[in-house]
């Protein structure tokens, strides 16, 4: 399995039978060059990597990353949208590991393709070809006529949008990619500040401005660093837009809508262009089920009710929080960890399961490093009862100690 992967991607109807494969072989990050339609290692590399990204093609853009969230939920995926004003290479920040390709090409091709066109490659650099047993005659059309919307396809020179962007997820690259998409120089992002999320529900829990401007600043110039990126902290939901006559655009998500409405109003009183507006529908934040969030819904509230009855410690249990991303409502996660060979052991003893039951089982929980990455506290139950008590004894002891402190 390699850290980084880069997928080749030359028809997005095979994208729902490539990722549950790949994410056998990427632990962290999987990278999409999207060619549609395009035979990769035949005819000139410098013809192919001049093509670019248009606007009209968004919506596959936002289908990849809605599936991305299905079948690739711990993957940072990130579709490159380069154009190649400024270079001729696939550029990417992560040394690409290993590259996989929806056709099969010779091992020449494919190594060739490697040297000639990526310009971050670990060493070695593997590649695979998967092949999902469809002919690529017999895939849907992509129905990708550059010229289908002449409106779909404005490009503006100065673009804004704005947002919270806490632990930037697939949502949020479905959003910035429409605004890459749509600018031609400069993209202006207004990132709130504290005086503003501090009306959120447990505003505490999110993460500092300056280190979600820095995983801003990070992933726009690792997908797209033709255009110039000013990341801003803004205190109201007008930013630079109030007084920036050089804005064309602004990119909102539907529950921002209203926002800009507002925005327009303003600049037209100050005297100031008004701004073409482009309401992008996101994907979901996390990676719940309805039934999921109105759990969360119902622990949150009764949360608030204990809160008003003077409870310090509200202690929360939940076997799927990790998968669920709830973590991010809590303010400590203490979690109990097993080697996996007694892990496998116990769920045979317990539910009297075969082996293979077993394994099955507890593949799809949380693995050891994954909880002690997300945890605050780590236990560990493979002693004696009274040394797991005695564990959970002097973490609540530190903890009552924490508070008496505050």
């Amino acid at each position: 399995m390699a850290n980084t992967v880069l997928l080749i991607l030359t028809n997005s109807s095979k994208v729902g039978k490539l990722l549950p494969v790949i994410q056998r072989h990427v632990s962290k990050t999987l990278y999409i060059q999207y060619f549609p339609d395009k035979n990769l290692p035949s005819g000139s590399y410098s013809s192919l990597l001049q093509w670019k990204l248009l606007p009209n093609h968004y919506q596959k853009i936002a289908n990849i990353y809605a599936l991305a969230t299905t079948f690739l939920s711990k993957i940072d995926v990130r579709i490159l949208i380069s154009s190649t004003k400024k270079s001729s290479l696939i550029s990417t920040v992560r040394p690409i590991e290993l590259v996989i390709f929806d056709r099969n090409y010779s091992k020449e091709d494919a190594k060739m393709f490697i040297k000639n066109c990526i310009k971050n490659s670990a060493e070695p650099c593997n590649f695979i070809a998967i092949n999902d047993h469809q002919d690529p005659d017999e895939c849907s059309p992509e129905n990708l006529d550059d010229n289908i919307n002449n409106n779909e396809n404005k490009i503006y020179n100065n673009t804004v949008l704005g947002g919270t962007f806490d632990r930037l997820h697939n949502g949020h690259k479905i959003l910035l990619s429409k605004a890459i998409l749509k600018c031609s120089n400069k993209l202006t992002v207004g990132v709130t500040d504290s005086s503003m999320i501090s009306r959120k529900i447990l505003w505490e829990l999110i993460e500092p401005c300056e280190k979600r401007i820095n995983a801003l600043r990070e992933f726009l110039n690792d997908v797209n660093p033709n255009l110039i990126y000013d990341i801003v902290p803004i205190n109201d939901i007008y930013g630079p837009t109030k007084y920036d006559p050089s804005f064309e655009m602004i990119v909102v998500s539907e529950e921002t809508q209203r926002g800009a409405a507002k925005i327009n109003d303003l600049r037209l009183q100050k005297g100031l262009n008004q701004l073409d507006i482009e309401v992008v529908k996101l994907v979901e934040d996390s990676h719940h089920s309805n039934n999921e969030e109105t759990i969360l819904d119902v622990a949150i509230s009764k949360i608030k009710e204990l809160q008003a009855q003077g409870a310090e410690i509200i202690v929360m249990e939940a076997a799927v929080l990790i998968q669920a991303k709830w973590q991010y409502v809590c303010h400590e996660i203490w979690t109990c960890i097993i080697p996996h060979e007694e892990a496998v052991k116990r769920v045979m003893e317990r539910n009297n399961l075969s082996k293979e039951e077993a394994e099955m089982r507890i593949k799809v929980q949380p693995s050891n490093v994954e909880q002690v990455n997300e945890a605050t506290v780590v236990l560990s139950t493979l002693w004696s009862h009274d040394v797991t008590l005695s564990q959970v004894q002097k973490a609540w002891e530190l903890l009552n100690q924490f508070l008496s402190k505050q």
